[in-house]
């Protein structure tokens, strides 16, 4: 199955992070996702940030506490349609191919007052057609 492609985003915005906004409780992808169960998010990451942390959105579009992802440092060093194509990606987020619409922030690990880097992915959709979707930053 293909892996659908959402957007790129070159702008990075500065989060606030305090350690009680993370909840180390969530698994975000199993260690064997299954094609056609699993609706799986990937990241192509093409900058020079290694992003460790994600919130997304509940059903009323609030995002929610932040949780670790694994660490996806640059991924890819050609052009986003070639990485998207060539598996030049890492695997960041497992849902249901039916879970509604959500968006979702990436961030690197805070510094000691709280700031970290990331950008905001709004609207991915999780279509069952699909074994899941690829965002992308630079």
């Amino acid at each position: 199955m293909q892996y659908e492609v959402f957007e790129t985003i070159a702008e990075t915005k500065t989060y606030q992070i305090a350690e009680v906004d993370i909840d180390d409780r969530l698994q975000p992808v199993p260690d064997d996702p299954v094609v056609g169960r699993d609706w799986l998010l990937g990241l192509v990451n093409m900058s020079n940030e290694c992003f460790v942390l994600a919130s997304t959105t509940d059903r009323n579009g609030n995002f929610g506490k932040w949780f670790a992802i694994p660490t996806v440092c640059k991924n890819c060093t050609s052009t986003y349609d070639h990485c998207s194509k060539n598996k030049g990606w890492d695997a960041i987020l497992s849902t249901a191919c039916t879970s509604p619409s959500f968006s979702i922030r990436i961030a690197t690990k805070p510094d000691q007052s709280g700031n970290a880097s990331g950008a905001e992915f709004p609207n991915i959709t999780p279509k069952c057609n699909y074994a899941g979707g690829l965002i992308g930053i630079y």
